[in-house]
């Protein structure tokens, strides 16, 4: 089959990853249905797809960076959906695609990539060109995971140019009122660094990385740069070694800290005194 054509339906439900096997498929229409979910990430293996329409839905997530595979497409249409994030900048090497429509998408935003910036229809009814308001957040919390390896693949939804809680929000990520305000990833068997940026993460109350192979120190400089929200630090249970930093008493809103059954060493800090409304340590 080389065309299939669905359009003006009441289909409903995912938008089915099986359905990346049709790889003889050229053209794909099912706009104007009542469809939902994400794109799914397989379907970048239809190797031949040259038009694929899904406007006219109410599709969420991010537009896939593996869609950067599909080599033969012309027109991609995505107009009038729920989707957030940023467009890829990988899709800017589609060296065919001519036109990628992303109109009334009203949470799309960033930069556009210069690539495509030509053939972007929807500049005037999305956020496109302005900053995401959860780029910073991502990026730290990015370069966290970057740092570790993860072998049980429990940040595999963590992508870059995603919402951290945008329509799914990353696995280990809560929310509220559209912002991260807490990390748990406790028991996911992370391997690696603490990274300075984890405690930058805007609105965030919470960190809970316990029961990990976390390794490493005790990052002086979260001390400097934690959000005044965190009040919550949960690192038990990892490999972590060095001292106590003196410049954790300048984060006087924490009000639990769990560093037990790690490598700690060196003297209790007198500074830690400052830490008022710590109720449990």
């Amino acid at each position: 089959m080389q065309t299939l054509e669905l359009h003006h339906n009441m289909l409903t439900g995912q938008l089915p990853g099986a359905w990346a096997g049709m790889n003889l498929l050229e053209v794909l229409d099912l706009s104007s249905n009542r469809l939902v979910g994400s794109l799914p990430d397989s379907w970048a293996r239809m190797s031949f797809l040259s038009v694929l329409s899904l406007q006219n839905n109410s599709l969420t997530g991010t537009l896939p960076v593996e869609w950067a595979e599909q080599r033969a497409l012309l027109n991609l249409y995505l107009a009038n959906n729920k989707l957030t994030g940023s467009i890829p900048p990988a899709l800017g090497t589609l060296r065919n695609l001519y036109a990628l429509n992303v109109m009334q998408n009203k949470d799309i935003c960033g930069n556009v990539p210069s690539q495509v910036s030509d053939i972007v229809d929807g500049l005037n009814s999305t956020k496109i060109n302005t900053t995401c308001h959860w780029e910073a957040d991502a990026e730290h919390l990015l370069a966290f995971k970057a740092a570790v390896a993860d072998p049980s693949a429990a940040l595999a939804t963590w992508r870059q140019g995603s919402n951290p809680c945008g329509a799914e929000p990353w696995h280990g990520v809560s929310c509220k009122d559209g912002r991260a305000v807490a990390v748990l990833l406790g028991g996911q068997s992370l391997r690696g660094p603490l990274t300075k940026g984890l405690v930058k993460v805007a609105n965030l109350h919470e960190l809970h990385l316990d029961n990990n192979q976390l390794t490493g120190t005790l990052p002086a400089s979260w001390g400097e740069d934690a959000v005044p929200s965190l009040a919550v630090i949960d690192l038990s249970q990892n490999g972590l070694t060095g001292p106590l930093p003196d410049t954790w008493s300048r984060l006087v809103s924490l009000q639990r800290v769990n560093l037990s059954f790690n490598d700690l060493n060196g003297q209790l800090p007198e500074a830690w005194s400052a830490i008022t409304n710590l109720t449990t340590l």
